[in-house]
């Protein structure tokens, strides 16, 4: 179809951080970090607007490039490392117990910047009725002198004095001849 969309999901809590689209993306490649997405609309299906966007792991878009006649997008890959594989795994265990904390709050940030922005949206619609209603509840003190002549009372006091009133009503009558004893 002429349109892709592309959801970006949490893969710990199974949450859904961001929905992207990228108009005839035909192919996705992930970097081998995981960290860097490239939606890719090539040759092969589309002859013409052939183009590579890059996103990061939670679905900002980081860079597009319009690429004539793309046939083939690859990543490239890592050269072999010089390291020996146990100090490799010395160096990931460090790291991890080091940095991980500080990146999984990095990205955890990142990813609620929708929902900052919601609750900082909130907090200006709260502070915007808190204004109106200030505004309205002032109007209502200044007002109080003309409230209270035109209704002969100061109405806002909680104590009134109470009066009784009985009522009565005549709601029918009814005139019947009876006669005694023929």
């Amino acid at each position: 179809s002429a349109d892709t969309s592309i959801e970006f999901i949490d893969a710990n809590d199974s949450k859904s951080i961001a929905k992207v689209d990228h108009a005839m993306a035909c192919e996705l490649h992930w970097d081998a970090t995981g960290r860097y997405l490239a939606s890719v609309v090539s040759w092969f299906k589309h002859k013409s607007d052939n183009a590579v966007w890059f996103w990061d792991c939670i679905g900002r878009p980081l860079y597009h490039k319009q690429v004539t006649g793309l046939h083939i997008f690859a990543w490239r890959p890592f050269p072999p490392s010089l390291l020996a594989p146990e100090k490799i795994q010395s160096i990931k265990k460090s790291l991890a117990n080091k940095y991980s904390a500080q990146f999984d709050a990095e990205d955890k940030m990142l990813a609620s910047k929708a929902s900052r922005e919601v609750i900082e949206r909130r907090q200006v619609m709260v502070s915007e009725f808190n204004a109106w209603r200030t505004n309205l509840l002032s109007r209502h003190s200044a007002d109080k002198g003309k409230r209270d002549k035109l209704r002969g009372m100061d109405t806002e006091k909680k104590e009134f004095g109470e009066t009784e009133e009985e009522l009565e009503f005549l709601v029918n009558t009814h005139r019947e001849v009876v006669r005694r004893g023929a």
